[in-house]
């Protein structure tokens, strides 16, 4: 069988749906040997997936415009590749695009929570992926949550969803080389002790109520030095978060890096003592997972699909709350016992998602629509 999959979100900076293409990619290349694979790219073939070309037959977009390329390119690319199935990891078919494809939605964002998008994704996307969901042979999804709310807000047979999860890369782990650390500290001139917050700066991710909560923490015990570290690429709605920084008089205890490349990243999840991921709304929430695997404790909603892939491994809060978020940052700082066993959990808990299981499901699934 002839299978195309659209990587053509991949020119842009790697966050959720980029990573979850990328890692599938990778390791489909890997494991299938019986079926054909051909790679859509658009401006480049990702570095990282150069070395896996004699695997599959890359193809690239000659005009880097996402709507051609998507409306355009990619349906007339499928045509004359003859694809059998098409895969859509991360962004909608488009309009001309063949009927024989699945179609994955990491969640149900674009129908549930429309106010929070930018005027692409209302205008754009959701009309796009309503259309793809109806269209789809199979729509894919990384949790149980997940499929339930798409099955709800896009009113699709909760039966033509399937749920595949999805995991971390494996550079995500302890880092014991101390001088890597200790570079990185300085790079981003990082304190001592900080609480780290990892997510694109959107409404969405709830950092209004975090900043609201990181306040009521520093007021309620002056004895704590703790810094608030953001990561993350500036997004939608990024100036809201900017203002309030300054209306709450936080210029000066809050860190601001803006996207990182991994190498970087693993090293801050490792040097912090604290990570709080207060969002509303997660398809599956690879922060957490990320931060756990190398060994930093987890402060995470009791919303979506956070507990179902996080259990017991961390703390759970109302997001909405902002005495309940300053107060359980509180307790994890001065409770070093509790922080050394959600350490432990946590590691654990990170082993059990592995990419390659993803992508022997999602496999079985190009197999089942031959």
């Amino acid at each position: 069988m002839k299978i195309g999959i659209d990587s053509t979100s991949l020119c842009r900076k790697i966050t959720g749906i980029e990573y979850y293409t990328f890692n599938l990619v990778k390791n489909i290349l890997k494991i299938d040997k019986k079926n054909k694979y051909i790679v859509f790219f658009r401006k480049e073939i990702h570095p990282e997936l150069v070395k896996l070309k004699n695997k599959a037959k890359f193809l690239i977009c000659p005009i880097n415009n996402q709507i051609y390329c998507e409306q355009i390119w990619l349906p007339y690319a499928i045509r004359k590749e003859s694809i059998d199935l098409m895969h859509f990891p991360a962004f909608p078919p488009g309009i001309l695009s063949e009927k024989n494809f699945v179609f994955t939605i990491h969640d149900a964002t674009i129908w549930k929570y429309s106010n929070t998008l930018s005027w692409k994704g209302r205008f754009y996307m959701r009309p796009l992926s309503s259309i793809g969901t109806k269209r789809a042979k199979k729509i894919l999804t990384v949790s149980e949550n997940s499929k339930k709310d798409i099955s709800k807000f896009a009113n699709i047979p909760i039966n033509k969803i399937i749920n595949t999860y999805e995991s971390i890369k494996e550079k995500f782990r302890i880092i014991e080389e101390r001088e890597i650390l200790d570079n990185v500290r300085k790079k981003y001139n990082l304190p001592d002790q900080y609480i780290l917050s990892v997510c694109s700066l959107e409404p969405r991710k709830n950092l209004i109520i975090l900043l609201k909560a990181y306040k009521l923490l520093k007021e309620s015990d002056p004895k704590i030095r703790h810094k608030l570290v953001l990561v993350g690429r500036k997004a939608w709605g990024k100036n809201i978060i900017f203002n309030r920084i300054k209306e709450l008089k936080l210029e000066n205890e809050i860190i601001i890096t803006g996207y990182l490349p991994d190498e970087d990243l693993v090293c801050l999840y490792n040097l912090a003592e604290i990570f709080v991921f207060p969002s509303i709304y997660e398809g599956f929430g690879l922060p957490p997972l990320e931060a756990m695997a190398c060994g930093t404790p987890v402060i995470y909603s009791n919303t979506s699909s956070l507990p179902e892939v996080i259990g017991n491994a961390g703390l759970m809060i109302d997001p909405y709350n902002i005495q309940e978020i300053a107060m359980t940052i509180k307790t994890l700082i001065q409770d070093p016992k509790l922080r050394e066993k959600l350490i432990k959990l946590g590691i654990e808990r990170a082993k059990l998602f592995s990419w390659e299981d993803v992508a022997k499901k999602v496999i079985n699934i190009y197999q089942s629509l031959r």
